[in-house]
């Protein structure tokens, strides 16, 4: 738990002293004559200390004292407080130049005091592995001396790491376990690519009869025998998949003599391999390498059954500095945050519950954390409870009810703010009658930092978060927060949002989906830091002083042409969602986008009743997903030629009269694709070779289409098909080509269509109808 506030405020360290948009502020300071380079060398030693005592808390024999431990978390809270606050003078453009020196001098002299060099660092051999040897260690005990009949499996699930490895060894050595045994084996299995059954038999005899076994051709045979009048133990170390199970399970009798296998995973479905009531979950916090540690603290501050969204997710850590280029990636921060998401899974952390047609996860839930103490010091979550004292000085509150009232003003600086359930009621109603530095905003869900006297505790926040909040305007004391990374008004009824905003030099994302925002200001170009904007359709006003040079995603934005021209210019834009393009500016729009090297996804939507021509588009090589809809103009067969990056295409109301198959089938990548109203003739056919990883067929809405031929040696990747609203569709022809074919998906068709489709696939292939439509 310290080595991750310390990670926190490393990290904020090195954004502080590093950040373009904090460096600009400092320039303007050092024409002014105010020098900060001696705060920033003291920052420099507190971080070098940090890094030095983080090295020494992961040593494997080390124990600090409890008191060490709170002076490690008030030092690192303090430091914390010194760069947030650092920060937001230097966004605050209306601060007199002349509080600077004293500002300046506070500053050194609180950061002088964080010293952490001193603490005194126990060793202690032995103390990580032997706090297995509580509840855990003693319910292994149990299980193992338990005389009961018949083959026991039991399983422990949880981070692959050597302290557990070590823990389990432990009881394994144990003399009076190992009595109540004929013979012992202790097993490192391989992963699933280097396993290889013979050799893992041949360490299996050597530790039965002490020698080493010689190539034999019948050792399952023998060693099946050997074990068959005995009651043996065997541990299955680090267990990946259940793949080899069958064939480990065949070889291991299951006598009635009280045997025990334990097998030890990281894998939920393999612990689940264990009888009934015999499995143990190991997940110490402390197993995780640093970089994921304050990631995964941050999901265990949100309830067990919220579902957490990947991107959702991944904007939070950025926002609070967890996710950093470690300096051996060209990854983005994005990208980074996903690889900590999937490493999150492996050491079983979180809890996968939906993946993407690319198998890339979508969302998930966080498992509970062990070994972790102090975590309020990070972070809460309030749900109505009673909380503790401690807890009230919590940097990160995420509320899932509103009616807790137990925080009080002596509160710390709260770093981010995030309202979880929307069905929470809040107006600014609430917020009216709040007194100056009060904390006691619980009270009728009163949130004092959105009025412009009374928000003292929350000026140094980097994340607020108020979707689904009942508001309808945005408090000018929003654009006074100049630490703010996140902003996120989404589904409010917020109706304009001021050109202060551009005040707000450190956003990064804004988030106004589902509002009634219709404008958004000029200002808004001026946030160069700004990497994600998210909008229902607006205009946006630009001109040549854009400067949103770091944007990755902009989405929905309509198409004014001034716009369009200076999309070149966001040399780092990767996700566009544009609407009401014209048709007659198609040709300057496709060049426009050929432009933007970085761009992966792109939805466009034309205006109405325009037709858009594709004769000129060339997008960049690095295109993932294209969502199209709108009238188009025929495709030419080549239009597609240079798009095998592409995983997912979508098409909508397109109006084709030609099969556009021909085309489509260029992009050899494609792993989804949707055909939504998109063509009005009566037949489509998928020849042979096309589509080779297609996964996912969506065909909809297409009024005219009642033959689909189906080739051999086409889509041969194919899972999933969807039929909806086709209603002069037959059968297709060639369904018994589709070989890996695993569900189809029938929405608003005849019932007539789906039982004559169900006696053509037979039993091999799920079949499932919604809203069918009664008679032909």
């Amino acid at each position: 738990m310290e080595d991750a506030l310390l990670d926190v405020v490393i990290n904020k360290i090195n954004y502080t002293l590093g950040s373009k948009i904090l460096e600009t502020e400092k320039l303007k300071l050092k024409k002014k004559g105010i020098e900060v380079d001696n705060l920033e060398r003291s920052m420099d030693r507190v971080q070098s200390e940090f890094i030095l005592l983080k090295a020494q808390l992961r040593e494997k024999f080390i124990r600090v004292p409890p008191d060490n431990l709170n002076t490690i978390r008030e030092v690192a809270s303090d430091v914390e407080d010194i760069i947030e606050q650092y920060e937001y003078f230097l966004g605050n453009s209306n601060l007199n130049i002349d509080h600077w020196p004293k500002i300046l001098n506070d500053f050194i002299y609180r950061i002088s005091r964080a010293n952490v060099s001193s603490l005194h660092i126990e060793e202690c051999r032995g103390w990580n592995e032997r706090a297995f040897q509580t509840e855990e260690g003693g319910k292994l005990t149990q299980w193992l001396l338990d005389s009961t009949q018949g083959c026991t499996i039991i399983s422990i699930w949880g981070t692959r790491s050597e302290t557990k490895k070590n823990a389990i060894k432990e009881v394994y050595e144990n003399g009076d376990t190992k009595r109540g045994f004929g013979c012992c084996a202790w097993l490192d299995v391989p992963r699933n690519t280097d396993f290889d059954i013979k050799k893992l038999l041949r360490d299996m005899a050597r530790q039965f009869t002490g020698s080493e076994i010689i190539e034999d051709d019948n050792l399952e045979t023998r060693i099946k025998s050997f074990l068959n009048d005995k009651r043996y133990l065997i541990v299955l170390n680090d267990v990946e998949g259940i793949e080899n199970w069958p064939l480990l399970d065949s070889i291991l009798p299951h006598n009635n003599l009280g045997s025990k296998v334990v097998i030890t995973t990281h894998s939920e479905e393999v612990a689940s391999l264990a009888n009934e009531n015999h499995m143990l979950e190991m997940r110490n916090f402390n197993d995780l390498p640093d970089y994921l540690k304050c990631c995964a603290l941050y999901c265990s501050l949100l309830p067990k059954d919220h579902l957490i969204e990947r991107k959702w997710i991944i904007r939070l850590w950025i926002a609070e500095g967890f996710v950093c280029d470690r300096g051996y990636s060209n990854k983005t921060l994005e990208e980074l945050g996903e690889d900590i998401i999937n490493e999150l899974a492996e050491y079983s952390y979180i809890q996968v519950l939906k993946k993407g047609i690319s198998e890339r996860i979508k969302k998930f839930k966080t498992r509970e954390l062990t070994g972790v103490t102090g975590k309020e010091k990070f972070g809460i979550a309030l749900d109505g409870s009673d909380i503790s004292d401690e807890e009230r000085n919590a940097p990160r509150v995420f509320v899932k009810k509103g009616n807790a009232r137990e925080l009080g003003a002596t509160a710390r600086y709260i770093r981010s703010f995030i309202l979880l359930d929307e069905n929470t009621s809040l107006s600014w109603k609430d917020f009216e009658e709040i007194e100056p530095n009060s904390f006691n905003f619980f009270n009728k869900l009163k949130y004092p930092f959105l009025k412009k006297h009374a928000f003292t505790n929350f000026k140094y926040l980097r994340i607020l978060s108020l979707r689904g909040a009942k508001i309808s305007v945005v408090s000018d004391a929003i654009y006074e927060l100049f630490n703010l990374h996140y902003l996120d008004l989404a589904s409010t009824k917020v109706k304009k949002i001021g050109s202060s905003v551009g005040k707000l030099i450190m956003l990064k994302w804004l988030d106004l989906r589902l509002t009634d925002v219709t404008l958004l200001p000029k200002e808004v170009q001026c946030l160069k830091d700004l990497r994600h904007l998210y909008v229902e359709p607006v205009y946006m006003q630009v001109d040549g002083t854009c400067e949103l040079k770091g944007l990755q995603t902009l989405k929905k934005i309509k198409a004014e042409r001034i716009l369009v021209q200076h999309l070149p210019k966001l040399k780092k834009l990767n996700n566009l969602f544009i609407i009401d393009v014209q048709g007659r500016f198609a040709g300057e729009f496709w060049d426009s986008l050929s432009r933007i090297r970085c761009l992966k996804t792109l939805g466009v939507v034309a205006r109405d009743k325009d037709v858009l021509s594709l004769e000129n588009i060339q997008l960049s090589e690095n295109m993932e997903k294209i969502y199209l809809k709108g009238r188009l103009e025929e495709i030419n067969p080549t239009t597609f030629d240079h798009f095998d990056s592409l995983k997912d295409f979508r098409m909508v109301m397109s109006q084709l009269q030609r099969d556009p198959l021909d085309s489509l089938s260029k992009m050899n990548g494609l792993v989804n694709l949707r055909l939504d109203k998109a063509y009005n003739g009566k037949k489509l056919t998928f020849c042979d070779g096309w589509f080779p990883n297609l996964k996912k067929l969506e065909l909809w809405r297409m009024l005219s289409l009642s033959e689909i031929e189906i080739k051999e040696g086409t889509m041969t990747n194919l899972r999933c098909l969807c039929f909806s609203i086709l209603p002069k569709l037959s059968v297709p022809i060639g369904l018994s080509y589709l070989q890996t074919l695993e569900k189809i998906e029938v929405c608003y068709m005849s019932e007539a269509f789906g039982q004559i489709l169900a006696a053509s696939v037979g039993t091999s292939v799920m079949i499932i109808c919604t809203n069918s439509i009664q008679g032909n």
